[in-house]
Protein backbone atom coordinates (compact mmCIF):
# COMPACT_ATOMS: atom_id res chain seq x y z
CA UNK A 1 0.00 0.00 0.00
CA UNK A 2 1.38 3.39 -0.91
CA UNK A 3 2.14 5.96 1.75
CA UNK A 4 -0.57 8.26 0.41
CA UNK A 5 -3.20 5.49 0.52
CA UNK A 6 -2.29 4.49 4.08
CA UNK A 7 -2.40 8.14 5.18
CA UNK A 8 -5.86 8.50 3.60
CA UNK A 9 -7.11 5.39 5.41
CA UNK A 10 -5.71 6.52 8.76
CA UNK A 11 -7.57 9.83 8.36
CA UNK A 12 -10.82 7.91 7.76
CA UNK A 13 -10.71 5.99 11.07
CA UNK A 14 -13.70 6.81 13.27
CA UNK A 15 -12.53 8.58 16.39
CA UNK A 16 -14.37 8.31 19.74
CA UNK A 17 -15.75 11.85 19.58
CA UNK A 18 -17.34 11.18 16.22
CA UNK A 19 -20.37 9.38 17.70
CA UNK A 20 -21.91 12.72 18.64
CA UNK A 21 -21.55 13.83 15.02
CA UNK A 22 -23.05 10.54 13.79
CA UNK A 23 -25.98 11.06 16.16
CA UNK A 24 -26.46 14.62 14.89
CA UNK A 25 -26.30 13.42 11.28
CA UNK A 26 -28.96 10.78 11.95
CA UNK A 27 -31.12 13.38 13.70
CA UNK A 28 -30.88 15.60 10.62
CA UNK A 29 -31.66 12.56 8.41
CA UNK A 30 -34.99 12.34 10.24
CA UNK A 31 -35.73 15.99 9.55
CA UNK A 32 -34.59 15.85 5.93
CA UNK A 33 -36.48 12.65 5.16
CA UNK A 34 -39.74 14.62 5.22
CA UNK A 35 -38.40 16.69 2.32
CA UNK A 36 -38.22 13.54 0.22
CA UNK A 37 -41.37 12.89 -1.78
CA UNK A 38 -42.67 9.48 -2.75
CA UNK A 39 -45.03 8.86 -5.61
CA UNK A 40 -48.11 6.73 -5.06
CA UNK A 41 -50.06 5.29 -7.98
CA UNK A 42 -53.72 4.46 -7.77
CA UNK A 43 -55.24 2.72 -10.81
CA UNK A 44 -58.94 3.39 -11.34
CA UNK A 45 -60.51 0.04 -12.34
CA UNK A 46 -62.50 -0.08 -15.53
CA UNK A 47 -61.47 3.39 -16.72
CA UNK A 48 -57.89 2.72 -17.74
CA UNK A 49 -56.73 5.73 -15.73
CA UNK A 50 -53.99 5.79 -13.15
CA UNK A 51 -53.82 8.57 -10.58
CA UNK A 52 -50.43 9.73 -9.37
CA UNK A 53 -49.95 11.53 -6.09
CA UNK A 54 -46.86 12.69 -4.26
CA UNK A 55 -46.53 13.00 -0.53
CA UNK A 56 -43.74 13.25 2.04
CA UNK A 57 -42.01 9.93 2.58
CA UNK A 58 -43.44 8.90 5.94
CA UNK A 59 -41.89 5.43 5.66
CA UNK A 60 -38.42 6.92 5.28
CA UNK A 61 -39.05 9.19 8.28
CA UNK A 62 -40.24 6.26 10.40
CA UNK A 63 -37.16 4.24 9.44
CA UNK A 64 -34.84 7.11 10.31
CA UNK A 65 -36.56 7.60 13.68
CA UNK A 66 -36.06 3.89 14.45
CA UNK A 67 -32.37 4.14 13.53
CA UNK A 68 -32.00 7.21 15.77
CA UNK A 69 -33.75 5.39 18.62
CA UNK A 70 -31.44 2.39 18.14
CA UNK A 71 -28.40 4.66 18.31
CA UNK A 72 -29.73 6.23 21.53
CA UNK A 73 -30.46 2.78 23.00
CA UNK A 74 -27.03 1.47 22.07
CA UNK A 75 -25.21 4.43 23.57
CA UNK A 76 -27.12 4.23 26.85
CA UNK A 77 -28.86 7.60 26.47
CA UNK A 78 -32.32 6.11 26.90
CA UNK A 79 -31.52 3.74 29.74
CA UNK A 80 -32.89 4.93 33.09
CA UNK A 81 -34.09 8.25 31.62
CA UNK A 82 -37.40 8.74 33.39
CA UNK A 83 -38.50 11.72 31.29
CA UNK A 84 -38.01 9.86 28.00
CA UNK A 85 -39.50 6.61 29.27
CA UNK A 86 -42.65 8.42 30.50
CA UNK A 87 -43.09 10.37 27.26
CA UNK A 88 -45.84 9.27 24.89
CA UNK A 89 -44.54 7.56 21.77
CA UNK A 90 -47.79 6.72 20.00
CA UNK A 91 -46.47 7.27 16.48
CA UNK A 92 -43.21 8.21 14.79
CA UNK A 93 -43.84 11.96 15.25
CA UNK A 94 -44.37 11.80 19.02
CA UNK A 95 -41.45 9.36 19.24
CA UNK A 96 -39.28 11.86 17.35
CA UNK A 97 -40.45 14.66 19.66
CA UNK A 98 -39.44 12.58 22.70
CA UNK A 99 -36.05 11.83 21.13
CA UNK A 100 -35.59 15.54 20.34
CA UNK A 101 -36.24 16.46 23.96
CA UNK A 102 -33.84 13.73 25.15
CA UNK A 103 -31.07 14.82 22.80
CA UNK A 104 -31.62 18.45 23.67
CA UNK A 105 -31.16 17.71 27.37
CA UNK A 106 -28.26 15.31 27.05
CA UNK A 107 -26.34 16.03 23.85
CA UNK A 108 -27.25 18.96 21.67
CA UNK A 109 -28.41 21.83 23.86
CA UNK A 110 -26.17 24.18 21.90
CA UNK A 111 -27.49 23.08 18.48
CA UNK A 112 -31.24 22.76 18.99
CA UNK A 113 -33.09 26.05 19.10
CA UNK A 114 -35.61 26.42 21.90
CA UNK A 115 -38.67 27.22 19.82
CA UNK A 116 -40.39 28.62 22.90
CA UNK A 117 -38.09 31.64 22.84
CA UNK A 118 -38.67 32.59 19.19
Amino acid sequence: MSRLASQYQSDRIIKPGDFKEALWTQYMNCVNSLNTLETVTNPIPGMGITQFATAPSIHKFEGNVLILRSMCDGSGLVKDDEVFNKAKKEDSFTHFAALTELLKRKMFAERLIDLGTL
